[in-house]
């Protein structure tokens, strides 16, 4: 779990205490299952719809690496600008917020920039999660291509597929999208979801 959220908080506390990983996995599959016998399908790991057009085009901008702008306390943003990509992070207490946009016009610090590497870590831990995948040129600044040895062993143990020219998850990975790939284990392994506007941590997974 990401250590900030409540839910994190909680399960610490004992109250809401993670179910055991064979039974999150039965869970997990169960749910699609019912969703998709209920004629939704799954187009990102957590969530489903009724055809394209019911897609959330919200969350949709996180997961293609698309640039969005963090409004409001605590808001997260990607914007990519002449100096190449960079995040942005509002500030948290209402009270800081107010008084930055009228001291300097935004409620956010200073931006920080994101090198090649870590924009493609990035694209590749949020695309996964979609059954869009990540083009494999968005990868390029990770040495990764349809040749790569780290992909090949994923591709041999039907975790991802190459498919015109983009890097996908397979059904087998499921639950273990929302982690680093080069972590997924060989057996079934529900992972916490990351949030991608409540911490930067996710940004540091294994790579």
């Amino acid at each position: 779990m990401s250590p900030a959220p409540p839910l994190t908080r909680a399960a610490a506390r004992g109250v809401s205490p993670p179910p055991p990983q064979d039974l999150a996995a039965d869970l997990f599959e169960t749910a699609q299952a019912v969703l998709s016998d209920a004629g939704f399908e799954a187009y990102e790991v957590s969530n489903h719809a009724r055809g394209a057009a019911a897609r959330s085009r919200h969350n949709l901008a996180y997961w293609s690496g698309a640039d969005y702008a963090g409004v409001g306390p605590g808001a997260h943003g990607r914007l990519t600008l002449a100096g190449g990509r960079i995040a942005t992070e509002g500030h948290r207490k209402i009270s800081d917020y107010i008084d930055s946009v009228q001291r300097a016009g935004t409620g956010f610090g200073p931006p920080e920039p994101l090198d090649a590497v870590q924009a493609a870590q990035e694209r590749l831990l949020m695309g996964l999660r979609t059954t869009l995948g990540v083009p494999l040129i968005a990868l390029a600044p990770l040495g990764l291509d349809a040749h790569s040895p780290r992909l090949s062993r994923l591709a041999d143990e039907r975790l991802v597929e190459l498919s015109d020219d983009r890097l996908i998850a397979t059904p087998k990975a499921g639950c273990c999208s929302t982690a680093s790939p080069w972590n997924w284990p060989r057996n079934r392994c529900p992972a916490p979801i990351p949030r991608p506007c409540q911490t930067r941590s996710w940004r540091q997974a294994s790579m």
